[in-house]
């Protein structure tokens, strides 16, 4: 791009005398100068650039990593790149440096060479002449003069937008994945007791729930019971595995939750402790995966309605007794919200003490400060088997973290992708644009009003838009639909085009394409119209 613009220069010098080598020697000089500041900044960058990320990495993972990261020097890694520049260095300059020495100094003074047309070989089609007009046929002629240009360009956007739109879509459905394993959770901690000793897991529990941190809480207690529930046409279809024209379902977990949630949760279904506190509330929704759809859909597991009476079995002692059904619904009580695969009936506490109850008790519970409530557990279990907790919001923390850590990762090679594509961009629009001074100037001397040089600029930018995009966003829609497949093999959920990386991408390329057409145009045009004829004549 150097030697393209300053070949009237090397065929000054070449008119008074420099010879060959001298205008090789020239280049090359040059390019060893810009290629040392170049590693220089290069290694201080990535000393700079990777100091940072550690940081970040240590203050974001540093708890789940066995080691803290630290930045040490291998001489290895600095040597090699060095060594792989010097290489990219002299063979950018090598062909340079030969066309340098080629050039004909009648030839490079008036610049015969810079623009070549042929007729036969530009091809504008019907389609830009309906559409666009003679402007748009002269706007499409300008950009195809100079195939190698106008196929860098396009290529460098092309990459940047492709790479953006599958790196983004990336990042985004990580951050999915981190909500879906948080999903609906209004709690932040559990805490199980599963001693052999039921009372002493009660009495646990109970304890834990008083903590000064906790704001509300559920103590959640379970029965497995038998009972003839006739499953649902959809159960079937989702649980192909029943055979039975009428399949039945038989298990059912029958819990209580606390007294003080148990009356929330009544409350919220409209109905009165006094009459329900015999009877069962049914949940009754499940989540499946529709194949076909390829969709995760939430269905009823039975055909059971408000008011029909169940009989029940004991697991434990064989005992039956009948239940009706206050209701059935898809509300869940606070800490239930995320439990599915089996059919729940939700009882008063009243009512379990009647009933063969697991040994196991839980607490779900929303906290202030659920690493406090944490420490305060582990404490009180230290000595103790059979208790677990699950702090959701340090785990969510930790794939959050991990995640911003591979987003910072990611989002650094785009920048680098992108940095990379728009200096391309920008060398090679406003190289084009320097070397047509002559063209815009004989244009303008013909009575082309500077409406129509507008246009015509705009025109320009428009094509190299339209086909970069239209090339580079199938591009990156395919590489983000592989992606999907990866994720798909762990999390259940539909792919969905990434609109949003598409409308940012499509709105940075239209700003910088436009923007630097209009730089490059006002940058040519800034000379007087006779001045830039006679100068370019020389």
């Amino acid at each position: 791009i150097s030697v393209m613009e300053r070949k009237k220069e090397f065929g000054l010098l070449s008119s008074i005398g420099a010879t060959k080598k001298q205008l090789s020697y020239t280049v090359f000089f040059e390019a060893l100068i810009e290629g040392i500041i170049g590693i220089i900044l290069g290694i201080c960058g990535a000393y700079i650039g990777i100091g940072t990320v550690i940081l970040i990495i240590n203050n974001l993972i540093g708890d789940i990593l066995v080691l803290k990261l630290n930045l040490v020097t291998n001489i290895v890694f600095i040597i090699i790149p060095v060594i792989f520049m010097i290489l990219v260095i002299f063979i950018s300059a090598l062909v340079p440096s030969r066309r340098a020495a080629k050039v004909s100094p009648i030839e490079a003074i008036r610049q015969n060479d810079d623009i070549k047309i042929n007729k036969k070989k530009i091809k504008t089609g019907r389609l830009v002449n309906k559409l666009f007009g003679i402007g748009g046929v002269v706007s499409y002629k300008n950009i195809k003069r100079n195939k190698k240009k106008y196929r860098t360009t396009i290529v460098s956007i092309v990459m940047s937008v492709s790479v953006y739109i599958a790196l983004s879509y990336f990042v985004n459905t990580a951050f999915d994945v981190v909500k879906m394993a948080k999903g609906d959770y209004t709690y932040n901690l559990v805490y199980t007791s599963y001693t052999k000793d039921y009372n002493l897991n009660y009495n646990n529990v109970l304890n834990f729930s008083k903590h000064d941190t906790v704001k509300k809480y559920s103590v959640v207690r379970t029965s497995i019971i038998t009972g003839n529930f006739k499953a649902s046409k959809d159960f079937k279809k989702y649980n192909a595995y029943m055979s039975e024209e009428k399949p039945i379902l038989n298990s059912v977990t029958f819990i209580s939750v606390g007294k003080e949630e148990y009356l929330r949760y009544i409350s919220k279904l409209g109905l009165n402790y006094n009459s329900v506190k015999n009877k069962g509330i049914l949940i009754d929704n499940n989540i499946g995966y529709d194949t076909k759809k390829k969709l995760e859909v939430s269905y009823n597991m039975t055909d059971n309605k408000k008011g029909d009476i169940i009989n029940f079995t004991s697991m434990k002692e064989d005992k039956t007794f009948d239940m009706e059904l206050a209701s059935v619904t898809n509300i869940r009580p606070f800490g239930y919200e995320n439990n599915y695969g089996s059919l729940v009936m939700v009882i008063s506490d009243e009512y379990m003490e009647k009933l063969d109850k697991l040994e196991s008790v839980s607490l779900y519970v929303e906290s202030k400060d659920p690493d406090k409530l944490q420490s305060d557990i582990d404490k009180m279990c230290k000595d103790t088997e059979g208790c677990y907790v699950n702090n959701v919001d340090a785990t969510v923390k930790q794939m959050k973290s991990i995640y911003t850590v591979i987003a910072i990762f990611l989002y650094g090679f785009i920048i680098v992708i992108s940095l990379i594509g728009i200096t391309n961009i920008f060398n090679t629009i406003t190289t084009n644009m320097t070397l047509r001074k002559r063209e815009f100037a004989t244009l303008k001397s013909i009575g082309m009003t500077s409406k129509e040089f507008n246009r015509m600029i705009f025109l320009e930018s428009f094509f190299y838009i339209f086909k970069s995009l239209l090339i580079g966003i199938p591009i990156g829609v395919l590489l983000s639909y592989l992606i999907f497949k990866g994720f798909t093999n762990q999390v259940l959920f539909s792919y969905k085009v990434p609109f949003k990386g598409i409308i940012v991408s499509i709105a940075i390329v239209c700003l910088l394409i436009v923007w630097l057409n209009n730089y490059s145009s006002k940058k040519a045009n800034k000379g007087n119209v006779i001045e830039t004829i006679r100068n370019e004549n020389i």
